[in-house]
């Protein structure tokens, strides 16, 4: 069974759920969508070929992915100052990704799904390892807070945790793929592992680092 998230985990289902069943881990106030719909309209007024992305319920995001590079990158950085200004005294926070600027609710993105599912299953067993996959510059939060929980788990019981940025890039993740080829390789093998795993070898579901994952201070060597 998997489970499934959407919306930087505002909605999720966990494995084995109905298909139409979705669950919200905290429901958010969006009145300041409005205020940061309107600030990004004027700048897509003005730089052909951007986007506003309104349709989610905790964020709202600017795409300029099809604009001309350096103007768009311009008016991201302006666009960002000013929606840091206006909204300082909202819960909300400024983001920029990859060709995107986004506005979301402070409470809600994926570290926080990921320190929910843990909790969710702590209490009933655990799991064998953690795996997170990632990207984009925003992912930094997601591979810090695993790192955070690595450092404050049970020695005696450590759980197997990898973090793993893909692409060449700076990363707080501790490994590496090259391209998102390697990223499916990789998930078909734990596939594969799971299939030996319910064979009756449990040790086979805990994999060692696999071969196709490099160290990030490897990788910034190269």
């Amino acid at each position: 069974h998997v489970g499934l998230a959407a919306e930087d985990g505002y909605y999720y289902k966990w494995p084995g759920s109905p298909c139409n069943r979705w669950d919200v881990r905290q429901h958010v106030t969006a009145e300041w969508k409005e205020v940061a719909r309107v600030m990004m309209q004027q700048y897509m007024e003005r730089t052909t070929g951007t986007l506003i992305e309104s349709d989610k319920v905790a964020c709202i995001t600017w795409h300029y992915g099809t604009a001309h590079t350096d103007w768009a990158r311009m008016q991201s950085k302006e666009l960002m100052n000013q929606l840091k200004d206006t909204l300082e005294h909202l819960p909300v926070e400024v983001l920029i990704g990859k060709s995107f600027l986004k506005v979301r609710h402070q409470e809600v993105h994926k570290g926080a799904l990921v320190g929910h599912i843990l909790s969710h299953y702590g209490l009933r067993g655990g799991v064998d390892f953690i795996l997170c996959l990632g990207d984009d510059a925003l992912d930094a939060g997601l591979f810090s807070l695993l790192k955070e929980f690595g450092n404050n788990q049970d020695s005696a019981q450590p759980l197997s945790l990898f973090a793993c940025t893909v692409g060449k890039q700076p990363s707080v993740a501790t490994h590496c793929l090259y391209t998102l080829e390697e990223a499916h390789e990789l998930i078909c093998g734990l596939s594969l592992q799971t299939k030996r795993s319910k064979g009756g070898n449990k040790q086979a579901a805990v994999p060692k680092t696999p071969k196709q994952m490099r160290s990030v201070s490897t990788m910034l060597e190269l």
